[in-house]
C-alpha cells in the first residue's frame, strides 16, 4: 500500500510520463524494491522542481538550516536504499546525519508533495525539491 509521502512524491516530483509506473511500483513490496535499487542514480525526477546544492552547501548544517527555513517540520519520512532507515520517520537532523555522504540513494519527504531532499551516490547529487 502506497503511503501519502510516496504518493505525493510521485504526483509532484516524478516526470509526468513515469507517474503511473511509480504509483504501481510503490504499491507493492517487490516494486518498491525496484525503486530502491535505482535510487543511487535516480533520473526520473522532474528536475525543474529540484535545486542542486553547490559544493559549499553540501553539508549537514547547511541542509538542516535550509530545510528549517522552508518548513516548520522537524520530522521526515525516508525512502532509502539503506534498509536501516528506509520507511521510517526520523527527525530531519538525525536523518541528514545518516544520509549526507553515505553514498546511498535516499529521499527525505518533509512536506508531502511540497518539500523533499534527495541524495544520490555521487557527492554532486544533492538536491532540495520545492513545490510551494
Amino acid at each position: 500500500m502506497i503511503n501519502k509521502h510516496e504518493e505525493e512524491l510521485v504526483r509532484v516530483f516524478i516526470k509526468p510520463h513515469k507517474k503511473q509506473r511509480y504509483i504501481s511500483l510503490f504499491s507493492s513490496k517487490k516494486g518498491r524494491e525496484k525503486i530502491l535499487k535505482n535510487l543511487a542514480h535516480f533520473k526520473d525526477f522532474n528536475f525543474k522542481l529540484l535545486q542542486k546544492l553547490e559544493a559549499s552547501q553540501q553539508n549537514v548544517s547547511y541542509i538542516t538550516s535550509r530545510l528549517n527555513k522552508l518548513t516548520n517540520k522537524d520530522v521526515c519520512y525516508i525512502i532509502s536504499e539503506n534498509a536501516r532507515i528506509d520507511g521510517k520517520n526520523l527527525k530531519i537532523s538525525d536523518a541528514l546525519f545518516e544520509v549526507v555522504g553515505s553514498q546511498m540513494g535516499t529521499i527525505l519527504s518533509i512536506i508531502p508533495g511540497k518539500v523533499i531532499y534527495y541524495e544520490g551516490e555521487e557527492k554532486s547529487e544533492r538536491y532540495i525539491g520545492l513545490k510551494i
